[in-house]
C-alpha cells in the first residue's frame, strides 16, 4: 500500500434538481414525564430520508420532548416541524420517540426497608428499529 493516488471521481451536484438524503434526528427540550416520574426516552429513529434541493437540505432535525408529559407518549415523523421545501419521505406515521416508564421502582415495605419492583411497559417495541434509551443530558 502506498500514498500514491491512482483514482478520483468528482461529482457535481445540480443546484436545480432535488436529492435525497437520510438527514439526523436530533432531541431538543425536557419531557415532563421524565423529570416529573422518571421516565425514560426511547428513540427509535435516528434519521429521516427527505428529499429537497441542496440549498433546502437541512443539517439536522429537531423534535422537542415537552409535549410528552405521561408514560407511552410518542412523537411521529409528522410531528417535525420542516419547512415546506423539504420533502419527508419517511412515513409519516413511524414513531421517532416514545417515553417508556422506568424498568425498575423501589417500594417501602412496612418495615421500612426497600424492595426493588421490575416495572413493564405495555406496550411493544415498534417496528421502525431498535429501541435505545437515552439519558437526561445527552
Amino acid at each position: 500500500m502506498t500514498e500514491k493516488v491512482l483514482h478520483v471521481d468528482f461529482l457535481e451536484v445540480s443546484t436545480t434538481e432535488e436529492i435525497i438524503s437520510n438527514i439526523s434526528v436530533g432531541l431538543i427540550g425536557e419531557s415532563p414525564a421524565i423529570k416529573s416520574y422518571g421516565g425514560r426516552v426511547n428513540q427509535t429513529m435516528r434519521t429521516i430520508r427527505v428529499s429537497a434541493l441542496p440549498k433546502d437540505l437541512p443539517e439536522r432535525l429537531e423534535i422537542d420532548l415537552s409535549s410528552l408529559d405521561r408514560f407511552e407518549k410518542v412523537l411521529r415523523v409528522s410531528d417535525i416541524e420542516i419547512s415546506s421545501d423539504v420533502t419527508l419521505l419517511t412515513d409519516s406515521e413511524s414513531i421517532v420517540v416514545r417515553i417508556s416508564a422506568p424498568r425498575r421502582a423501589a417500594t417501602t415495605t412496612a418495615g421500612g426497608g426497600e424492595i426493588q419492583e421490575e416495572v413493564t411497559s405495555d406496550v411493544a417495541p415498534s417496528d421502525e428499529g431498535t429501541e435505545e434509551e437515552i439519558t437526561e443530558g445527552q
